[in-house]
């Protein structure tokens, strides 16, 4: 029979409270990790969005804006209809883009769609006129700031959204005339973002299951010796 080493249990207490210890440090760590990886993502995306919008709103010239009256006159008229059909082939360049609209502010101060990406038989679409009285303050301040934004995630009657948001500007006023908008779904954005933290958590586990396990395997053979 083996001899007991002194003072043995002392040393395994001590071990347990270090490697309890490293893996309380060792899965913090690792959720910092996570959380600043899907910050990070979070911050890329928006960058990348509101660079695609602008790229697609350039395709919007002003003078069309222009040229529509923001009512249900602009219903079945070519502009309307041109500009409603470009903005649904544009919308299929993206699978994450789920609305695509211009919107105007009329003198009450009210915004209103001019058009949107949907057909106007789609019980979702926004008709030339409707108004939308639920913008929010940073989507109204962009007929005075003429600064792009990307908003969100920001809640409506039709859902949960993160959204790229481009003034139309006139280039002889300089006056903002219109928004152009891009509607991407808080769950698709979260699907996307959340996924840059895969590879730091993975990390973190295989960590505590090396930590955990050789502790296991240490503490096994000392008890069979």
């Amino acid at each position: 029979m083996n001899t007991p080493i002194p003072n043995s249990s002392n040393k395994l207490t001590q071990i347990k409270i270090w490697v309890y210890t490293s893996g309380v440090i060792i899965l913090i760590f690792g959720m910092m990790l996570s959380w600043s990886a899907v910050r990070a993502k979070d911050t890329v995306m928006r960058a990348e969005s509101l660079q695609q919008a602008h790229i697609v709103s350039r395709t919007i010239k002003a003078q069309w804006i222009k040229e529509l009256s923001g009512t249900e006159a602009d219903l079945g008229t070519a502009l309307y209809e041109r500009l409603k059909y470009q903005m649904s082939l544009s919308r299929e360049t993206n699978t994450h883009w789920e609305w695509l609209y211009v919107m105007g502010r009329n003198a009450n101060g009210e915004i209103f769609f001019y058009v949107d990406s949907e057909p106007d038989s789609d019980e979702d679409a926004s008709p030339a006129g409707q108004i939308y009285d639920e913008a929010t303050k940073e989507l109204i301040a962009i007929f005075d700031t003429g600064e792009a934004i990307v908003e969100g995630p920001v809640s409506d009657s039709w859902g949960l959204w993160i959204s790229p948001l481009i003034p139309i500007t006139d280039p002889l006023s300089n006056e903002v005339i219109g928004v152009f908008g891009i509607d991407i779904t808080a769950d698709t954005w979260r699907k996307i973002v959340w996924r840059a933290a895969i590879f730091p958590a993975a990390n973190t586990l295989l960590l505590l299951i090396l930590l955990f396990s050789g502790y296991h395997l240490m503490t096994k053979r000392r008890s069979i010796g």
